[in-house]
């Protein structure tokens, strides 16, 4: 009776730890289960809140876009001509020159008033019509002096540089060609000679196809005393 009492007792405990083990079992699964959806709660809370700032820094931008956007539809722009450093370009096409030209008209000749008040006041001084050319600093253009500066011993520069001959043009004079604006007599030439201006480019290309292609031009020509 003694032996079955304790063998009965081994039994009870035997099944109490293994019960015991099942609720450990199922308290972890319980746990890792809360875990996972506690992780995925979290990470949908913090999308939400992403979304919410983007959502509420995009919202002024775009309200700044459609003010800007109506603001603009609201601005007429006036037709007729626009004003450039003191200077007037007609809607018609007509090229501003730089800084102290005369406005040169779409087919490349200085306004007639402009031209006759400066002859009138006795500030230009006309030297009529002369041929010009265009050359370039390349060995094909200048020899042996490629590279180098002016006569003037200036570095020559497009849009400023022309070479003259000083006995029609004094070297220093600022000159106006009509249908190109303001020049300065820089350069000579032993093949520039009497009524011919060579005008300078920056390559040989351009040099080349001065004039739209022709290579030359007859133009007339003032110097600005």
């Amino acid at each position: 009776m003694r032996l079955f009492d304790r063998n009965y007792e081994y039994v009870g405990v035997d099944r109490l730890i293994e019960e015991r083990r099942k609720a450990r079992r199922r308290e972890r699964l319980v746990l890792a289960v809360a875990g996972v959806l506690g992780w995925v709660l979290l990470t949908l809370a913090v999308i939400g809140a992403l979304t919410a700032v983007v959502m509420a820094l995009a919202g002024p931008r775009e309200a700044m876009a459609e003010t800007v956007a109506e603001t603009a539809e609201a601005v007429q722009v006036p037709e007729g001509p626009v004003v450039i450093r003191d200077n007037v370009q007609p809607d018609d096409g007509a090229v501003l020159p730089e800084a102290g030209a005369a406005p040169v008209q779409p087919d490349g000749t200085a306004p007639v008033e402009e031209t006759a008040a400066r002859q009138q006041d006795g500030a230009w001084e006309c030297v009529g019509e002369v041929t010009l050319t265009a050359y370039c600093n390349c060995r094909k253009c200048c020899g042996r002096w490629a590279g180098g500066p002016t006569a003037s011993g200036v570095m020559p520069e497009a849009g400023r540089t022309i070479a003259v001959d000083p006995e029609v043009i004094p070297l220093g004079s600022r000159v106006y060609i009509d249908g190109y604006g303001e020049y300065v007599a820089e350069d000579t030439d032993s093949a520039i000679e009497g009524a011919r201006v060579d005008v300078y480019m920056d390559s040989h290309e351009e040099a080349r196809h001065f004039a739209d292609g022709a290579g030359s031009c007859v133009r007339e020509v003032w110097i600005i005393q």
